[in-house]
């Protein structure tokens, strides 16, 4: 079996609002990294930040983002959710399924592109 991602895996930065655990960075590198285990191509950077919103009325005021350079494309997510841990896995599952396509989807099109000029 290959692997499709470099050996270089980038280091994941991860920023944590106020009032959040401290301890829920840890479990989003984790999570991050096995999100981007069957990249097509290599990440350049990897970044997730979380926040909490501080209006009461807001019933899911956790919210996760996640920004990734995979190759020179950027793709971003994000989710929220009422605990941290949950927005976590929600944009984790977001990011998953636009980093496995996102190379596969780009190759085959420049492909195709390069296939009609040369017709």
């Amino acid at each position: 079996m290959t692997r499709l991602m470099d050996n270089s895996t980038p280091a994941i930065q991860v920023a944590v609002g106020s009032g959040i655990a401290t301890d829920i960075a840890s479990y989003a590198r984790r999570k991050l990294r096995v999100a981007i285990k069957h990249v097509h191509g290599s990440v350049i950077s990897a970044r997730v930040r979380l926040t909490r919103s501080m209006n009461p009325s807001v019933t899911e005021p956790l919210r996760a983002q996640v920004n990734l350079d995979i190759a020179g494309a950027p793709i971003r997510a994000q989710a929220t959710a009422g605990t941290a841990v949950a927005a976590v896995d929600l944009v984790m599952a977001k990011i998953a399924r636009q980093a496995a396509t996102v190379g596969g989807r780009r190759l085959d099109h420049r492909c195709a592109r390069v296939e009609e000029r040369s017709s």
